[in-house]
């Protein structure tokens, strides 16, 4: 990246608004981190867990499903230099796998559980996962029990001591061994410590975009504008 570039890109991922060929940006990664932390009583500028904020729940859903649209967005933008890509690749695992693999102890399973966690919340709102890919069972069949815990935040997935079978009908709510634990205040803190290293590795020169800058910027900001029905663009 240029110099200009990297700015543009800095700006980005640092700030709510800034100026880009004439017009005020808004950046939507730092539009889906406020929301999420908002919804999970963190600070909105800085991600801090805030215990006193007035709205807000440390054990969120809607404010998980936020943070892993924040990945989803990462693995869509960044690469380390040089990294190949494959054409159909899965944006949040790439984003973990490139950036915050260590925060999980480079543990393929917790990252499958992860993505499992993410097609639970976001396809129908719920805590069971069965891959369409029965090659992934092992991975991603998953019963979750998901909790709040700031005060162990750098804890993120307990994984099961055994396999949930994938029986619904027969599911047991009180069985734990089958049950994979997710910390999704944790989680929360893992995207952040996500987000604060690609910000470092910015400063350093040490990544690049998966597309263009200009392009990356152009769809990844908006504009406040005045329509007739006041809409954003």
């Amino acid at each position: 990246m240029t110099e200009e570039e990297t700015n543009y890109i800095f700006q980005y991922l640092t700030c709510e608004t800034f100026d880009y060929q004439g017009s005020q940006r808004y950046s939507t990664i730092n539009a889906g981190l406020r929301e999420s932390r908002l919804f999970t009583k963190r600070d909105k500028l800085t991600g801090k867990y805030n215990p006193d904020a007035e709205c807000g729940f440390a054990g969120h859903w809607l404010g998980a499903i936020g943070y892993f649209t924040v990945l989803d967005q990462i693995g869509s933008c960044f690469k380390n230099p040089g990294q190949e890509i494959s054409p159909k690749y899965n944006k949040i695992k790439f984003a973990i796998e490139t950036f915050g693999f260590d925060f999980i102890e480079n543990d393929i399973r917790k990252l499958n559980a992860l993505i499992a966690l993410r097609n639970a919340f976001t396809h129908d709102f719920n805590l069971l996962n069965i891959p369409d890919n029965e090659r992934l069972n092992d991975l991603q069949r998953c019963k979750f029990t998901v909790y709040p815990d700031p005060d162990n935040e750098n804890e993120v997935v307990k994984l099961p001591t055994t396999l949930w079978n994938g029986d619904i009908l027969g599911k047991d709510f009180h069985r734990t061994d089958d049950t994979t634990f997710v910390n999704i205040f944790g989680f929360g803190t893992f995207v952040e410590k996500i987000h604060a290293r690609i910000i470092e590795k910015v400063k350093t020169n040490e990544i690049e975009t998966i597309i263009a800058v200009p392009e990356l910027i152009n769809k990844y900001t908006f504009i406040t504008s005045v329509h007739s029905i006041n809409s954003t663009t």
